[in-house]
């Protein structure tokens, strides 16, 4: 039996000392709806790692011409799949012009308020959880 291998590009984007998260669709059909998570994609057949991640910040948040995007680490994860994830990350400094294409809504969150593992959304009217808070906050860690 072939296992086929998702290729699954994250990164985190830093606007001085914040973190943006996208507030996932509320939808069943999807993994971890409802919940703030790291702006990622699955890869194209043929596509790099880094031209991956460069479309997921253009199609979810319209961010364009991000310079110095840096590939922290590769990891495997066979929790819900078999899947191999490049976690990049960009440091900028200022807030760059955005325009949510996916998602509910976007957020810049402190550094307490990732720790805290949930955030207000304004959309929902709730307080609204990280989607996978013990693994983002080793990512996080390991960038920041």
């Amino acid at each position: 039996m072939v296992v086929k291998l998702k290729k699954v590009v994250t990164v985190l984007i830093f606007v001085k000392k914040q973190l943006i998260l996208q507030l996932r669709d509320n939808k069943k059909d999807i993994v971890f709806p409802g919940t703030w998570g790291f702006i990622s994609g699955e890869l194209l057949p043929g596509e790099s790692p880094k031209n991956g991640i460069t479309r997921e910040m253009k199609e979810e948040l319209s961010l364009l011409n991000i310079k110095n995007i840096n590939l922290n680490h590769i990891y495997f994860d066979r929790k819900y799949g078999n899947y191999i994830y490049y976690v990049f990350s960009v440091f900028l400094k200022s807030k760059p012009f955005m325009k949510l294409k996916e998602g509910l809504e976007y957020s810049f969150f402190s550094k307490i308020e990732f720790l805290k593992g949930y955030k207000y959304s304004k959309k929902l009217k709730k307080n609204c959880f990280l989607a996978q808070k013990n693994l983002m906050k080793k990512k996080y860690f390991r960038v920041y």
